[in-house]
């Protein structure tokens, strides 16, 4: 439902007026949310420039209208309406739904502005901005930043605007899909925007919206999970005409949702965090059009401050915080073979670390060619038909030669010419060998277009007549690496890659490994011991990553203070334990660390040495 046009010309020559309304209270302060305007039909509500009645009158509201409102002063209302803001009688605003936080987004990227002013941007009332962050076309063969990015983005940091980006996708499978993720997690990396909204994945194709529900889904959550792994928050663009039908909401319910749809209201039936209501509004500050957007819930980042970057240097406090622990390097130990190439097969190699286990490295081993044995005659010539003569690999039993005799009252002699590969490039050189040569079944098969991974297939002519004398399987091309690797680096809970892929077939060469490093937790907050029935839980947080950790703790395997191992408590338990507090001696393993910790604090002290003694002597119970 399109909102009516209101002028200010219409409002300044209605005869009816609010005026006539008498309301029987001042409303309260009114959480922010979306409100339905409950007065008589035939009534009006003016909207003011300020909260104030004698403010000027800019706009009215209708009955059963809704309209956002972020703010209440005195009994007033702000509402904003298609972008732009007004002051209204509070009391005539119903709750339909309360959100969490409201704030105007602008999207000034992509809908054609040409210049923007951001000072004047934030006076107009925008708090954000999200911006095109990269681009890709013709299935994600072409990848490309936003030439206006680094400017636009100086420009919102200094005037202390929200700041998130978007992706422009247009990847249709898995491999486009894996170089705009790469792609934009390598950007982040070496940018390092400061953003407080998410990374968002945005289609921009109809063959994306065309692809089955299960393939949108695939290639979205690989997108968001790289963004993730990239240190940012992720989140997804799409019009509000996507259905269930395009992708699975509940599998990527953790992402942000972004939606588009142009009017007074978003028709979208799934839940949603960001509302473009037009991609075409006039805002002060921007020459051109902008995309404008609500923002419901709260995904503004708190860790990075939004301030205007133009600001009087403090100097920081001397930091009492001691420096991570360097983590462990791994040592690559030698190649295992884990597929053996073939004579047209690639092979695999892995190189694990000699201390941990963890999978370090794998490449590709190449082809090894086939093996040919002896001629072998497939069809004896005719008096008027030629023959063919065929050899076969050795090794794997495939046709690797073919090659043709001349009938038997055949005076001509075929002169050889040189070998010719059968190429996408010329396919006029795959006429000759189909059905209509006499080449079916076995034979037709071998017959293949070059491509890195498939043997290439080479002709020989008389240079005489022209008909093909013989055929050969060569061994399939090499890769071409491409010139970069796409890095991804580790986190706590991800490997790290630095992949070498082919240049012409897209296939992956090399991936060098990082092991995801783990959390580290110094001090861990016990939510169940652990014992001999059941496993303990305990919870801390990470100091690389900052998440909190739940880690099970294994069921306790003998008997609480009894380090010995007799299954009973004894003095000499109460002694052992004294010895492991005062560092005279070490637990002989993590068990019997976990059997001396009698009162649970995480470390072996005194207290425990007491403890295991009164109960020794029969002064405590265990």
């Amino acid at each position: 439902m399109k909102r009516k046009v209101k002028l200010l010309t219409v409002l300044l020559t209605a005869a009816l007026l609010l005026t006539a309304l008498l309301p029987a209270a001042a409303a309260e302060s009114l959480p922010a949310g979306r409100y339905l305007i409950d007065i008589p039909s035939d009534k009006k509500l003016t909207v003011r420039e300020s909260p104030s009645a004698g403010s000027q009158a800019i706009d009215y509201l209708l009955k059963d209208e809704t309209v956002e409102i972020v703010e209440t002063v005195n009994g007033w209302a702000k509402g904003r309406q298609n972008g732009h803001f007004g002051w209204f009688d509070a009391r005539y605003a119903e709750l339909q739904q309360e959100y969490d936080c409201a704030m105007l987004i602008a999207d000034i990227s992509s809908a054609g502005a040409s210049a923007v002013d951001f000072s004047l941007l934030k006076a107009s009332g925008v708090d954000g901005v999200i911006l095109r962050f990269g681009v890709s076309a013709n299935g994600a063969q072409v990848v490309a930043a936003d030439a206006n990015f680094d400017r636009l983005y100086q420009g919102a940091r200094d005037a202390g605007l929200a700041i998130g980006v978007y992706f422009a996708s247009a990847a249709v499978n898995a491999d486009g899909m894996e170089k705009e993720a790469q792609w934009t997690a390598a950007q982040l990396e070496s940018q390092a925007p400061v953003l407080s909204l998410p990374v968002f994945y945005r289609p921009t194709t109809a063959a994306q919206k065309a692809l089955s529900s299960a393939e949108n889904t695939l290639l979205i959550s690989s997108f968001c999970h790289t963004i993730e792994a990239a240190g940012y928050d992720a989140g997804i663009y799409l019009p509000a005409d996507w259905t269930s039908a395009n992708m699975d909401f509940s599998a990527l319910s953790a992402y942000a949702r972004w939606i588009a749809d142009e009017g007074d209201y978003c028709n979208f039936t799934h839940s949603f965090d960001l509302w473009q209501y037009s991609d075409q509004e006039t805002v002060d500050g921007v020459t051109g059009a902008a995309g404008m957007s609500y923002l419901f819930t709260d995904l503004i980042d708190e860790s990075e401050p939004v301030e205007p970057t133009e600001t009087t240097p403090v100097e920081p406090e001397e930091s009492t915080t001691e420096a991570l622990p360097e983590l462990p390097a791994h040592r690559e130990g030698e190649f295992v073979t884990v597929r053996e190439p073939g004579c047209s097969d690639w092979g695999e190699e892995r190189a694990y670390c000699v201390d941990c286990g963890a999978l370090l490295h794998i490449r590709l081993l190449p082809p090894v060619g086939h093996r040919d044995s002896m001629w072998e005659t497939a069809k004896e010539p005719a008096e008027t038909e030629g023959g063919m003569l065929i050899r076969r690999c050795d090794v794997c039993g495939e046709i690797s030669k073919v090659q043709y005799t001349l009938p038997l009252n055949s005076e001509h002699t075929h002169v050889m010419s040189d070998w010719t590969y059968i190429d996408a490039v010329n396919d006029s050189l795959l006429r000759p060998l189909d059905a209509e040569e006499g080449m079916t079944g076995e034979i037709a098969d071998f017959v293949e277009v070059f491509a890195c991974t498939v043997a290439r297939e080479k002709v020989m002519r008389c240079a005489d007549c022209g008909e093909i004398v013989a055929v050969y399987a060569d061994t399939p091309a090499a890769h071409t690496p491409e010139d970069n690797s796409v890095v991804t680096a580790a986190d706590c809970e991800n490997d790290g890659h630095s992949r070498l892929f082919c240049r012409d077939c897209g296939d992956l060469m090399e991936d060098i490994i990082t092991p995801a490093y783990g959390h580290l937790v110094e001090e861990w907050e016990i939510l169940r011991e652990a014992t001999t029935d059941q496993e303990g839980e305990r919870q801390g947080v990470c100091l690389r990553c900052g998440k909190t950790v739940t880690e099970m703790i294994p069921k306790l395997e003998g008997v609480l203070g009894d380090v010995d191992g007799d299954q009973q408590i004894t003095t000499s338990d109460a002694r052992l334990i004294l010895r492991f507090a005062v560092h005279l001696e070490e637990p002989a393993n993590e068990t019997v660390r976990r059997l001396a910790d009698i009162d649970g604090d995480e470390s072996i002290t005194t207290a425990d040495a007491r403890k295991t003694l009164r109960i020794a002597v029969g002064l405590d119970h265990a």
